[in-house]
């Protein structure tokens, strides 16, 4: 805006850069309310989350995520999940679940993807971040743990997961 007016005042002719900001400066100002709406008027869970839900029914027939049966497992997989019942998960909940606020919700015993990650590379379960998500999903098809609104499988990242209690798991052979 300025530089043209300035332009205008000094230069009488017009040139081809006159023109480009011209088309500049209109552009930027009738696109500036295009731009803060992208930016900051996307709300991911009131705009974004809908188109989601429906491309995942669309392409997987489902909107939330559906797990194998149990007796479809891999027998590492079961076995994985049954020790770490046995022997890691009042460890592991001591020291990552707790009572979370997120987006002006409450969450009840719940623990971060990222967290789990550290604690079983900490505690010698993984030797790394890679092989630690690997070891998460495993606990998320033997229904040990899962997304809390059953959205995502399990990643190294900040999303809300939570133990199932034991009347949600499968029996198990230990």
């Amino acid at each position: 805006g300025f530089a043209l007016c300035l332009w205008s005042l000094v230069v009488e002719e017009t040139s081809g850069i006159y023109i480009e900001l011209v088309f500049l400066d209109v552009a930027l100002n009738f696109g500036q309310g295009f731009f803060a709406f992208v930016i900051f008027g996307l709300d991911a869970r009131l705009i974004v989350a809908p188109f989601i839900k429906r491309w995942r029914k669309l392409w997987y027939g489902s909107e939330t995520l559906k797990l194998p049966p149990y007796e479809d497992l891999p027998a590492e997989t079961r076995t994985t999940c049954e020790q770490f019942v046995k022997y890691h998960l009042e460890k592991c909940s001591k020291d990552i679940v707790r009572d979370r606020r997120f987006r002006q919700r409450e969450y009840t015993s719940v623990f971060l993807g990222n967290e789990l990650v550290d604690w079983l590379v900490i505690v010698g379960l993984a030797p790394d971040r890679s092989q630690a998500v690997k070891y998460g999903r495993m606990l998320v098809r033997g229904r040990v743990i899962r997304h809390i609104e059953s959205l995502h499988h399990f990643h190294d990242q900040p999303y809300h997961y939570e133990f199932l209690p034991l009347s949600c798991r499968p029996h198990s052979s230990l």
